[in-house]
């Protein structure tokens, strides 16, 4: 069964939520594409849409999101927001970086799954940490 996260779950609850979400996610037939996680972020009730930008659209970037940036060469699944001229992300590795908008967009393939209107953007950045991991 499917629970909606609650951020004042006790620890043991949130490990139990997210070996759920993991294995949704590894059995997801697209897995370990982006609509994968999509498609189990939906299905726990973590809202997020996937949108491919260009590169001149980075400004539409606000709050949080999960997007594909080369790093060392490969394409990864980062952590990130953006404030005001500057990007801020995380790998899964919990590398983080800082780029200003030209550096990131040099760097980023333009998909981006907006977690804009998110209401649990630190649940979702141990989820993306953890479903990122298994890759």
């Amino acid at each position: 069964m499917i629970s909606t996260p609650k951020i004042n779950q006790s620890s043991t609850a949130q490990e139990e939520l997210l070996l759920e979400l993991r294995e949704t996610y590894c059995q997801h037939p697209n897995y370990p594409g982006f609509m994968a996680m999509i498609d189990t972020l939906s299905s726990f009730r973590l809202d997020n849409n996937i949108t491919k930008l260009s590169p001149t659209q980075i400004n539409s970037l606000s709050g949080y999101f999960i997007a594909d940036v080369l790093i060392d060469g490969v394409y990864r699944l980062v952590f990130g927001s953006r404030v005001e001229s500057t990007i801020k992300f995380t790998t899964a590795e919990g590398e983080n970086f800082q780029f200003t908008e030209e550096e990131f967009q040099k760097k980023w393939s333009g998909l981006v799954i907006d977690l804009t209107n998110s209401k649990k953007p630190t649940f979702l950045k141990k989820i993306f940490s953890d479903l990122t991991a298994i890759l």
